[in-house]
């Protein structure tokens, strides 16, 4: 059975956010269109992989799912109203508090008791906190509704996730959720293996055309459009062979229109990513089910 995850990049994001003053830009921001769906998630299967600084060999013996991007502000503030509507979580002056039911507590050596009360999750004054509350619901600043939601304690993150049924992910998996990410100089291999997947599948490649790499903030896309000719079970197979790739390949839209000879035109972009090893932004994700 699949274990389902939630990423939630806030986590340790705000170990090094929670340190600025600056305020936010009132800057009106572009919306930009990420091209991914943030609600998708991505299948992490079974297996063997490199584990930590050391690269010692772990195995996980389950499949799991993670998200595929982070945790976004539109997410969370869509979270918190209905969270204090329910009464799972309160709003007392700039804080938003909930109830955590305490650490089971040994006295050992640098052990912290952390007994059951009410937690902070988020200080709403926080300089670069990207939610506004109008003393009714809350809404995103600005554009900034599909950009990681950041500036939540462990406590905000855990609750977030056992609100939805989801958990925290370990460091393990999230580790190994990051070896199906390809590194730079596997980028070359796995086009070939996209342009494979369609020629197994029987398609006509009318486009294919890899793009340099598009820098985000924590990683890097890499878009291929592609143009195919073909019927509906060819590209059926091609779409399932990318899926089946043991690298992320992202198809986030397809437009179909009809060829010649019975036969389909079909435009998409499909999309991978790359994260530059030591240099990731660790995340947090939801409780174990």
């Amino acid at each position: 059975m699949n274990r389902i995850y939630l990423v939630l990049s806030f986590l340790l994001i705000l170990l090094s956010a929670c340190s600025s003053t600056e305020a936010p830009t009132t800057t009106q921001l572009p919306f930009i269109e990420i091209g991914i769906d943030p609600n998708s998630w991505v299948n992490i299967p079974a297996g063997e992989f490199y584990y930590g600084q050391h690269l010692h060999e772990t195995e996980v013996d389950y499949d799991y799912k993670i998200m595929v991007t982070d945790v976004t502000n539109q997410q969370f503030a869509d979270y918190l109203n209905e969270a204090i509507a329910d009464g799972s979580l309160t709003l007392q002056g700039k804080k938003i508090l909930g109830f955590y039911p305490g650490d089971a507590f040994h006295g050992y050596e640098h052990e912290e008791e952390i007994p059951p009360g009410d937690y902070v999750h988020i200080h709403l004054d926080e300089p670069g906190l990207r939610l506004n509350y109008d003393g009714n619901a809350f809404s995103t600043v600005g554009r900034y509704e599909n950009h990681p939601m950041v500036l939540v304690t462990w406590f905000g993150a855990k609750a977030f996730c056992d609100f939805f049924g989801y958990r925290l992910p370990s460091e393990i998996e999230w580790e190994k959720a990051q070896e199906m990410l390809p590194q730079e100089k596997e980028i070359p291999s796995l086009i070939q293996q996209i342009s494979n997947s369609g020629t197994k599948a029987g398609v006509s490649f009318l486009l294919f055309k890899p793009s340099g790499p598009v820098q985000r903030q924590n990683y890097s896309e890499i878009p291929v459009q592609i143009k195919v000719q073909c019927g509906y079970h060819q590209l059926g197979r091609f779409l399932s062979n990318i899926g089946n790739l043991a690298r992320i390949v992202n198809v986030p839209s397809v437009r179909i229109s009809v060829g010649q000879k019975k036969s389909i035109e079909a435009d998409l972009s499909a999309i991978t990513y790359t994260v530059a090893r030591g240099k990731e932004v660790q995340r947090a994700v939801p409780p174990r089910q």
